[in-house]
């Protein structure tokens, strides 16, 4: 895909400077998968946090130092309290050694930051988190909407943007036979599925919705 050409372009190699990256699209396009995938493939240290369940800066924080602390050297356990933005940076800049190689942390659901209180000044630190620990340290936020969500934290830098597209007809088609019920006939269910997207993929690309669509239409069909 090319977003994965993106990616890789962005994240570079181990000591390239680890730029922010804003990933968004769509829902159900890959996008988180994707990013842990690509940063797990090139073996880059990386903490990964969805604001689903971080959903206060203290939660978020937290998860995040949780998530580093194989890689954060001579630290305590009592030494990752983490409570603010101001002790993350502490910590990391404490951890990581002066021109480590680049660690990246990736919140998902990032929408949902915007809507917290003092999201006005966490949005931004986030976005200069290598700037403020010294450290090469990188933040990777996963959204559906565009940055223009986040115009309300005043001061954010944009990040480098990684858009990835709705899935076309033969992408949604694709998936959906890998999905294929253990019990189903690989015929009969590929002449299911090319005769049943076609009614619905004009006005819905959603493989949640379709994969919802799909299962008691199938039972149908095979009776």
């Amino acid at each position: 895909r090319e977003q994965i050409s993106q990616l890789l372009g962005l994240i570079g190699e181990p000591h390239d400077h680890a730029m922010p990256m804003f990933v968004h699209g769509p829902p159900v396009t890959g996008k988180t998968s994707i990013v842990r995938d690509v940063l797990g493939t090139l073996g880059r240290p990386f903490a990964y946090t969805s604001l689903v369940d971080s959903h206060s800066p203290r939660l978020l924080l937290d998860a995040l130092v949780e998530e580093l602390a194989p890689h954060l050297r001579g630290m305590d356990e009592k030494d990752l309290r983490c409570d603010r933005m101001a002790d993350l940076v502490s910590i990391l800049r404490r951890g990581l050694p002066p021109g480590n190689p680049a660690v990246f942390v990736v919140i998902d659901e990032a929408t949902r930051l915007v809507d917290w209180k003092g999201a006005d000044a966490l949005l931004p630190a986030l976005m200069k988190l290598s700037e403020l620990t010294e450290r090469n340290v990188g933040c990777v936020l996963v959204a559906t909407p565009g940055w223009d969500a986040f115009r309300s934290a005043a001061g954010a830098r944009p990040p480098a943007p990684v858009f990835f597209d709705a899935y076309s007809k033969a992408q949604l088609q694709k998936v959906l036979l890998r999905e294929r019920p253990p019990e189903a006939d690989e015929r009969l269910y590929s002449n299911f599925v090319a005769s049943i997207l076609p009614m619905y993929v004009a006005t819905c690309r959603s493989l949640h919705e379709l994969r919802a669509l799909l299962q008691p239409l199938w039972r149908v069909y095979v009776e």
